[in-house]
């Protein structure tokens, strides 16, 4: 048989250096669920919390007495256990030398169930923060590249108007507009560079990251109109876990009205040698109450005003929905609008491109050309960027939230 040769020493610490980099590169395009991950290690990320578990407990006690006559009066070692509904305790009496042990176990005839609380999400402010900041971010950057184009033109205008008015052709008010328009445009450009860069830290400081990620976005998402948005089961939970509670809460009431029975075990040692024990079952019965019965009473009146508040909160929660998918429904129509602009605009930078070319036009008609471009593309991706934080919302992954004012245009 003939035997395989492996591959050249060259070849495997090529393929090994290879494998290496590819691991090694750093990403490149921070997508808004990879900042969703990441999030989970930053400083402000969700502390997990166990909280401690109540059933057991015991306890171990010492109770004596000294007097003027007697000295020591009483002296004892007290010891108690509990798990659940079993319950032990212990006494060793040091005067009287004897050792007294009792088990008890309620047997309950009919014991309520509490139920479970509703789970809650606690990454929804983070994410909530992370999708403004990632958004406003894309969105400065956007207007940023704009802005630039727009100094270029301005400076332009201004070097025109300065030279028209050396040549008296232009009076000194159009001069001075100009110049203000300049002047207003690089403020704008420095004010959004500031405001990147302070978002940019920001991003850093939630996602933990060291050195700001560039940031990238699918824009071919496609975002359709609902009719409709029916209750989750997160939400109906939400709503009927207060009756559920009530409802607990006046089934443990009315446990009293029920006979108490205990199965209990007693044993007596005497350290001298003498002992005795005896098992069996207490019965109690409560014939009349007054307290019992108020308990039951406020109980029966808190379950009631429960349904009550479920059917208001029903309501509330049904107009919030209806008033949270108008909003939706609207912001992709505005998206879709957008949409139709970019397309129609693009069209006519091709035409401009076109007419640069065959020398109809000049370098700042071409200019002004792409800085509509621009503007119509950065309306196209913000309104995209509305759809998503509030499809975000509509999933209950993100709260409710204004859109940015931070934004300079």
């Amino acid at each position: 048989m003939r035997k395989k040769n492996p591959l050249p020493l060259t070849l495997s610490l090529t393929s090994i250096l290879f494998v290496t980099l590819l691991v090694s590169l750093p990403t490149f395009a921070l997508t808004l669920n990879e900042a969703f991950y990441l999030s989970l290690s930053g400083p402000e990320s969700p502390i997990e919390t166990h909280s401690l578990s109540l059933d057991y407990s015991y306890s171990l006690e010492l109770a004596s007495r000294y007097t003027t006559n007697q000295q020591l009066s009483s002296g004892e070692l007290n010891a108690s256990w509990r798990y659940k509904s079993l319950n032990l305790v212990s006494t060793l009496n040091f005067l009287n030398k004897t050792l007294n042990t009792r088990i008890s176990l309620p047997l309950t005839v009919l014991k309520p169930k509490l139920p479970e609380t509703v789970s809650t999400d606690s990454l929804v402010s983070l994410r909530g923060k992370i999708t403004s900041l990632f958004f406003s971010l894309l969105e400065t950057k956007n207007n940023l590249n704009a802005k630039i184009i727009a100094c270029e033109l301005s400076n332009a205008s201004y070097a025109i108007a300065k030279s028209d008015f050396e040549r008296g052709s232009v009076s000194f008010n159009a001069l001075n507009q100009a110049l203000e328009l300049k002047q207003n445009d690089e403020r704008q450009l420095q004010q959004l560079k500031a405001s990147l860069k302070d978002l940019e830290d920001d991003l850093c400081y939630l996602l933990n990251l060291e050195e700001f990620q560039p940031l990238k976005h699918d824009y071919t998402v496609i975002f359709r109109n609902e009719d409709d948005l029916p209750l989750t089961a997160k939400e109906i939970e939400q709503l009927d876990y207060p009756i559920l509670l009530a409802e607990y809460e006046l089934a443990q009431a009315k446990t009293g009205l029920y006979p108490q029975v205990n199965l209990d075990a007693t044993t007596t040692l005497n350290l001298e040698g003498n002992s005795t024990y005896y098992a069996g079952i207490s019965f109690r019965y409560a014939i009349y109450d007054s307290s019992l019965k108020a308990r039951v009473e406020a109980a029966d009146s808190r379950l009631n005003l429960a349904k009550a508040n479920r059917e208001k909160n029903l309501r509330a929660l049904f107009k919030q929905k209806k008033r949270l998918l108008s909003e939706y429904n609207n912001a992709v129509d505005a998206m879709i609008s957008a949409e139709k602009k970019l397309l129609e605009t693009s069209e006519f930078v091709k035409l401009a491109e076109i007419a640069f070319e065959e020398g109809l036009i000049n370098t700042m008609d071409l200019k002004r050309a792409k800085l509509t471009y621009l503007q119509s593309e950065n309306t196209y991706k913000a309104a995209q960027h509305k759809c998503v934080k509030m499809k975000l919302t509509l999933l209950g992954l993100i709260p409710y939230q204004q859109s940015p004012t931070n934004i300079i245009n």
